[in-house]
């Protein structure tokens, strides 16, 4: 999972450097609760000015998981933004199977997908430099119910 990670990274940040452009593409950032479900290390690039793809990696006291999403982000020139997104948290519980389960009798999957949303509040200069993230994130739970979450993020924009 590990190896997967640090290769998508350098894809993300090797894609965003190829095209120039006048604002800083790369952040990473470590964010709490949110869409990493616990905590979560992330990079993010901009494939366009208003288009984000993030991947991660989450920790939640006995799972963990890749959160993977794409966002809209508003107001290019500005560094005060709307960010708008859905994605999916690609997570390994078998910890919590073997907790809830030591006989393995019940027909739990060692790994699940939870596709959440995104909207919120986020700081990022164009010219780099401090990212502060402010989210709510809703989880959604076998497509007709949702649980509400919100997260903050922390990074820094290169």
């Amino acid at each position: 999972m590990k190896i997967l990670f640090t290769q998508l990274l350098f894809f993300l940040l090797l894609y965003s450097n190829i095209f120039g452009s006048d604002f800083k593409r790369n952040v990473l950032y470590f964010q709490l609760f949110g869409e990493g479900i616990g905590v979560s290390l992330n990079g993010e690039t901009r494939l366009h000015s208003n288009a984000v793809l993030r991947i991660g990696l989450s920790w939640f006291v006995v799972a963990s998981g890749i959160p993977v999403s794409l966002s809209y982000i508003s107001g290019v020139n500005s560094s005060h933004h709307l960010e708008l997104g859905l994605g999916f948290n690609f997570a390994d519980v078998s910890a919590v199977k073997r907790l809830l389960d030591p006989e393995n009798t019940l027909d739990i999957p060692n790994q699940i997908v939870i596709p959440f949303g995104i909207v919120g509040y986020r700081l990022q200069p164009k010219n780099g430099g401090f990212v502060f993230r402010a989210s709510f994130t809703p989880l959604i739970i076998d497509w007709r119910k949702f649980f509400p979450y919100a997260g903050l993020s922390f990074g820094y924009c290169f």
